[in-house]
């Protein structure tokens, strides 16, 4: 399971949002209730409700986790994102 800060140009830009990606791949219902009970009742209150008005019975059975998995993406928002500098004359 992972906890990913989320951020768009507007974040880098402008004035960052608090949004986060909880990505519970690979933990059951079970153990999510069981291990991280704040957490598991976040998702119950925010995924849940949702999940349970779509017609997919996969994804309504498997609320918790993310509809598709993409382990390129998984990947990508694992590693640390590096901005470059700008360089000024005086640096040299």
């Amino acid at each position: 399971m992972s906890l990913s800060v989320v951020r768009n140009g507007e974040d880098v830009t402008g004035e960052p949002r608090q949004a986060s990606v909880i990505d519970t791949n690979g933990w059951s219902e079970e153990r999510l209730r069981e291990e991280v009970p704040e957490l598991y009742q976040h998702l119950l209150g925010t995924v849940y409700p949702e999940r349970q008005q779509n017609r997919d019975p996969k994804l309504r059975g498997q609320w918790w986790l993310f509809r598709r998995s993409n382990e390129q993406v998984r990947g990508a928002i694992a590693k640390p994102l590096s901005i470059p500098q700008p360089t000024r004359p005086d640096d040299h």
